[in-house]
């Protein structure tokens, strides 16, 4: 859910990737809340993603970045180190 990816388009900005319904909501639905497993791969097109807290930033690494890269037989330690530079977490407010 969101409307970050619903033109096809990304932005330069970073995407807040949210973890559950209710944060996505608390967010003021900015951003996105994925809920296809196959929808974790299109994220490697965003130059910076914001995840909600350590296990959400971990749990995003390993769907966007390491399995895919597992997937196809590329090195995971270089998707890992993909995923360190890429996803940040959240400012609380």
């Amino acid at each position: 859910m969101g409307t970050a990816l619903s033109a096809g388009t990304l932005t330069r900005s970073p995407l807040r990737v949210y973890q559950t319904p209710l944060s996505w909501l608390r967010g003021k639905c900015k951003g996105v809340l994925p809920l296809a497993n196959n929808f974790f791969p299109l994220l490697q097109a965003t130059p910076q993603i914001v995840a909600d807290n350590d296990d959400h930033a971990w749990h995003l690494a390993e769907r966007i970045f390491i399995k895919p890269a597992i997937s196809v037989g590329a090195d995971d330690q270089a998707a890992e180190q993909e995923a360190i530079s890429r996803i940040s977490l959240a400012v609380a407010a």
